[in-house]
This record gives structure tokens, sequence and C-alpha cells, in this order.
């Protein structure tokens, strides 16, 4: 039958299974960013900006991101479809890694920022694409497993930080975590989540 071809991810297959570990591990990975916490000192520290130089230059850069990206993900999304646009978004996270621990100078930091605004507006379509690969009637508890995931990474990625700094580690070995972290939830989309199967 047509309409069972089409149908979303079916909550007892086994694929039905993998993409829910999927959305969740993604969610997890791509929060779980040790760095987090010590951004600014490290832009500091680490790589001689000013707290002037970042409160006029650099941050406001994430809100002009924002602005400018937020409007027209969904209709992006639309036309060349959710998961490239998640995709997208996961590059854009790997460039704000690489920016912050190869890149140097104000202006490149505001780049990072702006890699950055394009990386968080993807995670709205993110949420978008999870209910185009998973079935109606699972929409409830793949919200809840997905929140569940994305608030574990942070916490997690904050207590590991936190650690880390107590222990006498380098800010610069927290940023290589964060970009590993990044990639393997970029690498479990690739490999976990299928293209969409319904209309958003």
């Amino acid at each position: 039958h047509a309409m069972s071809q089409n149908s979303p991810l079916s909550s007892d297959s086994g694929l039905g299974s993998r993409v829910l570990l999927g959305l969740c591990l993604v969610g997890f990975f791509v929060n779980c960013q040790p760095s987090e916490p010590f951004l600014t000192r490290f832009l500091i520290e680490n790589k001689g900006l000013t707290e002037k130089q970042l409160d006029n230059t650099v941050w406001p850069y994430d809100t002009y991101g924002s602005f400018l990206f937020l409007l027209p993900v969904g209709i992006v999304a639309e036309i060349y479809g959710y998961r490239r646009v998640v995709l997208v978004g996961l590059l854009c996270r790997e460039a704000t890694r690489v920016i912050l621990i190869f890149a140097n100078g104000v202006f490149m930091m505001a780049v990072m920022q702006l890699t950055y605004a394009a990386a968080t507006c993807a995670n709205t379509v993110y949420y978008a694409y999870a209910y185009q690969v998973v079935a109606p009637s699972e929409f409830v508890r793949t919200t809840g497993y997905m929140r569940a995931a994305y608030h574990g990474g942070n916490v997690a990625g904050a207590i590991m930080g936190q650690a880390l700094v107590d222990s006498g580690e380098p800010l610069l070995t927290l940023f290589y975590l964060s970009w590993a972290f990044t990639t393997i939830g970029l690498v479990c989309f690739v490999l976990f989540l299928p293209p969409p199967t319904r209309p958003a």
C-alpha cells in the first residue's frame, strides 16, 4: 500500500529503536561541551582578547547571526530537506570548534559566533526532523527522551569541564574534548538517522 511505504518508522521496529537511539545520541554529544562554561576565560587567557573586545565586537554576532538565520532556516529546510539543514547545522558546530582551537583574532572569533548562531538555529529544524522520522504515536516519548539527552549532555559536559579544570588540565584540553564530542554527534547523525519518511 502506498501509504505504508511512506509512513513513519514504526515504534516497535528495530529501525525505529535505532532512530530514537540516534536522535538521543546526537542530542547528548553535541551538547556535552566541557569547554562551554570556560569560553570567556579561554578567549581572554588563550586568545588574548579583552573583555571590551568580547562585549563590543564578538558576542553581538551571536545575536546578529540568530536574526539572520532563524527566519530563513525553516524555509530552506522545506526547499532543500530537513536532514540536509540539520547536517549543515552540525557542520557549523564543527566549524565553531575548529575556529576556537586554531584561529586567532577578534574577526575570527566574531565569525565563530556566526557559525555558532547558525548551528543553534538548526536546532529548531532538528526537532521538526525528529517528528518526520518517528511514528506519531511516539512523539511524546521521543520528545521526552530527546530533552533528557539534551540536558544530560549539558550537565555531563559541565561536570566534566569543572572536574578537569580543578585537576589542573589546561583549558585547551576542554576545547579538544568538546570538538571530539561534537564530531561523535555528527557521526551518530550520519550513521543512525535516515531521510524523513513523512512531511513536517
